[in-house]
């Protein structure tokens, strides 16, 4: 019987070409450590009277619920580090792994695979999860949307099939992993809301470096990256790191433990697995 619950929620979708990441994040937690977050995030949500959160909308749109922030982004951003407040005071792991679609793509031509980019990000995250609580057995919770079923098979099939982190991730095969209910939506499930946030920002954190990525091969040296990496991103931008405001909030605040699944990542672990997905 699983201890620890997570929730996760995608950001980007893998068959629209306006966006070129999709990302999966989220949280996990006792139950009691979930219970104090719902009365922290509640209370936010009653401060700035907002029936919940959703970066879409907020950021898109700013209609409806959102439409004061529409022309005060400083009003926005204070919400937001408010909102950020809730995840960094909780006892909650948090979580994001963004996938680059095209690299991805180009991964299973050259390796003749069918890699799905959201079962990649999801499987990824259930790794970090394994890895930060010892293997304990965790219930999943997903946001719905078009074959979610599908896709979290296929992730964990690739959990499965790990067979570098065969002990971490035994107990997936008699989790529970699952959307969201029926007649529920982000609209009324909190955590989802919070994982909502935490995909959000961080597929929007990688798009600041995509041109770098670009240059980067899988058989590139890898001790060389990172240094390439900072150096770029001072001829480009003028310093390192360059994050979006309240995702640098959610960095020094309430570290999300993330990772960018590009050409050289994707490399290191076929090899590490043996080829086997």
């Amino acid at each position: 019987m699983a201890i620890l619950k997570a929730y996760l929620d995608e950001s980007g979708k893998d068959n629209d070409p306006q966006t070129p990441v999709v990302s999966v994040g989220g949280l996990v937690g006792s139950v009691e450590a979930w219970g104090a977050f719902e009365d922290n995030w509640q209370r936010r949500l009653d401060r700035w009277q907002i029936p919940y959160l959703h970066m879409k909308e907020i950021l898109n749109r700013g209609s409806g619920p959102f439409e004061r922030f529409r022309d005060d982004r400083a009003l926005m951003w204070e919400m937001l580090r408010d909102f950020v407040s809730a995840i960094s005071s909780s006892d909650l792991f948090r979580v994001a792994h963004m996938v680059i679609k095209d690299h991805v793509r180009q991964f299973n031509v050259e390796n003749n695979l069918c890699l799905n980019c959201y079962s990649l990000a999801l499987y990824g995250c259930i790794l970090e999860f394994s890895l930060e609580n010892s293997g304990v057995p965790i219930e999943i919770v997903v946001d719905k949307f078009d074959k979610s079923t599908q896709f979290i098979q296929m992730a964990k099939r690739y959990c499965l099939t790990d067979g570098y982190y065969e002990a971490e991730l035994s107990w997936v095969e008699q989790s529970t992993i699952i959307p969201i209910g029926k007649n529920e939506s982000y609209k009324d499930v909190m955590p989802i809301q919070a994982a909502d946030f935490i995909a959000w920002e961080l597929r929007r954190s990688a798009y600041g470096i995509l041109d770098f990525l670009t240059r980067i091969k899988s058989g590139d040296d890898p001790a060389g990256w990172r240094r390439q990496e900072i150096q770029w991103g001072i001829e480009k931008h003028g310093r390192w790191p360059n994050e979006r405001p309240s995702l640098f909030a959610i960095g020094a605040n309430a570290p999300v433990e993330n990772m960018i699944w590009d050409a050289r990542a994707l490399g290191i672990a076929h090899r590490a697995r043996g080829g086997l997905w």
